[in-house]
């Protein structure tokens, strides 16, 4: 009987895939124009995700500016050459696949559709305006003096040390401080802990995202459960929420005390936000502060990680670095933005070089929102246009 049933089922997904084809058999026409690795019934091309990257390189080193891979019966498009991204980025396409997202951080700035999503830039943005980050220079050094007296003990000891980890919590309690204008006032585990559960999450995105079979909002919330997700998810959120709500309270008065708009800090925007829009909700609040302490410190740690590596790895570059340094603060002085104008252009050049080799985000996604048409290149054999259908994924 149960053999009967997994047929039927099989059967059943065999004819509505077909079925489907046909519908859209102009759809899948178009897909042929470009050149894709083999595929499979069913799963498609694309491998697990620390594969996918590696293959994505082969394949556009292989004089293929323009690539279709498949996630199961999902088709994206990978581009190469700059004028074809500029037509996706400059779009106001929505983001594809913020479904997955959603399920860990909620409604806010990186998973909303336009319309919100300039509301939510329009809350953030003076936080970050030439005037706050001069101000935000006080908590960096401060941050930086203690992230090297912790790295000290490691020093001429032969040891292995986690960089990323000290770098990660050097920056989750700097953005802290910065974005509530108010000492830190959480402890070192509860930092610990944010940053283990932020690295789970992010692997359980990055499987959520190449995993067709999960691409359903019911199948995904059912895998969440009984894989003990949602205890992560909890976790998550637990020190973005408690920070949101023990603030609020302290801005809520100060807001009400103040008759002078001078505050910029995260916080103090939400409260002045609140109070102009109802859609900004305590919750929804507390999941743009999530997006910002997960979007704002594991990127900048991962490449801040990388960059210390290749300067380990290649000493000479290090030792001039050093010299470039010292040469323009001192050894025990602080940083500030005048020392970051034009002056340290040596270890920028570093940054730069280890971001191209090792990107924190080395894959953007978008979905066409109309039909496109993208230019042939003499290369691939003669002159061609491309065209691309709406709805169709686009990533770089």
């Amino acid at each position: 009987m149960a053999f009967l049933i997994v047929i039927a089922f099989l059967a059943t997904v065999y004819l509505s895939t077909l079925l489907y084809k046909k519908k859209h058999q102009r759809y899948y026409d178009l897909l042929k124009q470009f050149p894709s690795p083999p595929t499979y019934p069913f799963i498609g091309n694309m491998k697990p995700s620390h594969f996918v990257i590696n293959n994505i390189v082969k394949e556009l080193s292989e004089s293929h500016d323009r690539v279709i891979y498949w996630m199961g019966p999902k088709p994206i498009l990978v581009l190469k050459k700059f004028d074809d991204i500029s037509i996706f980025l400059n779009q106001n396409s929505e983001r594809n696949l913020t479904k997955i997202s959603k399920h860990w951080a909620g409604e806010a700035i990186l998973n909303n559709k336009h319309v919100e999503w300039k509301k939510s830039r329009k809350l953030i943005n003076p936080a970050f305006s030439s005037q706050m980050i001069e101000k935000y220079f006080d908590v960096f050094n401060k941050r930086s003096f203690a992230l090297v007296d912790k790295l000290k003990l490691y020093a001429d000891t032969g040891k292995e040390v986690d960089i990323h980890k000290y770098l990660l919590n050097s920056n989750i309690e700097g953005l802290i401080e910065n974005l509530t204008g108010a000492p830190i006032r959480t402890s070192e585990k509860e930092v610990d802990d944010f940053g283990v559960a932020l690295k789970d999450v992010l692997h359980g995105v990055a499987r959520g995202i190449t995993s067709p079979w999960l691409y359903s909002d019911t199948i995904y919330s059912v895998y969440l459960k009984l894989t003990g997700n949602m205890k992560l998810i909890k976790e998550l959120n637990y020190l973005p929420a408690k920070i949101v709500r023990e603030n609020l309270k302290d801005a809520n008065e100060k807001y009400r005390s103040e008759t002078a708009d001078s505050s910029k800090c995260l916080i103090d925007l939400m409260v002045k936000a609140q109070q102009k829009d109802s859609t900004f909700t305590e919750t929804r609040l507390e999941h743009e502060f999530l997006q910002l302490m997960s979007a704002g410190t594991d990127a900048s740690a991962l490449n801040a990680s990388f960059t210390l590596l290749m300067l380990a790895i290649h000493q000479d570059v290090q030792q001039k670095v050093y010299e470039e340094i010292t040469q323009l603060v001192g050894e025990h002085d602080a940083f500030t933005s005048d020392h970051l104008s034009n002056h340290l252009k040596y270890l920028e050049q570093c940054i730069r070089e280890t971001l191209r080799m090792y990107d924190p985000v080395a894959v953007t996604i978008r979905e066409s929102q109309k039909e496109h048409v993208l230019k042939g290149i003499i290369q691939i054999s003669t002159d061609r246009n491309y065209s691309i259908k709406k709805h169709s994924s686009i990533s770089r």
